[in-house]
């Protein structure tokens, strides 16, 4: 992928200890969320746009827990966008998709330059990760959180998917702990 395109930084941020307990009744069982968060039911088909809150674990002792929302979904052409970028024969074959999200930290804890667990499904079952981009490259400014994404923070991130050719969109995913059936954009 480009040169240019620095890899994410993980900035290790401490947990803070306001979240209910599994059992407790402030969440779905999956994950412990902070108390009156409520999840999205696990498996929810959204349309663009559509708010959802979701949790997962971005490292092992830390859930992080967003409402998030998808609220673009734009293809393009390596040709327009990635030009100038080291791209491999698969790569140069690929559509591009711009994936722009809405983001609020309604969690307790600090996120900032973490990656959403988002993913591309498409129409053949494959699902496919996002590409990382810096939060400069202006057509997708950033598939990471920024540096400091605190409680009740918000940003827009945009994550880049290259799309292998003949492929095409089924959903997008918020894919949550293994065991949770990820929510989907359609």
């Amino acid at each position: 992928m480009p040169s240019e395109a620095p890899t994410p930084t993980t900035t290790e941020s401490p947990t803070a200890d306001t979240t209910s307990s599994p059992e407790g009744g402030d969440d779905d069982g999956y994950l412990p969320v902070p108390s009156g968060v409520e999840l999205t039911e696990p498996g929810t088909d959204l349309d663009l746009k559509d708010p959802a809150v979701a949790a997962w674990l971005p490292r092992q002792d830390l859930v992080g827990v967003v409402e998030v929302a998808v609220t673009r979904i734009e293809e393009t052409t390596v040709q327009s966008v990635l030009a100038g970028f080291d791209l491999d024969a698969e790569e140069q074959r690929s559509t591009p998709h711009f994936v722009t999200v809405k983001v609020t930290n309604v969690g307790a804890t600090d996120l900032g330059a973490r990656m959403l667990p988002l993913y591309f499904l498409d129409d053949r079952g494959v699902i496919l990760a996002p590409t990382g981009i810096a939060r400069e490259f202006e057509p997708c400014p950033g598939s990471t959180l920024p540096p400091v994404f605190a409680p009740g923070d918000s940003a827009t991130s945009c994550l880049l998917f290259l799309v292998p050719e003949g492929s095409e969109l089924q959903s997008v995913m918020f894919r949550p702990p293994e065991g949770v059936v990820p929510l989907r954009w359609t």
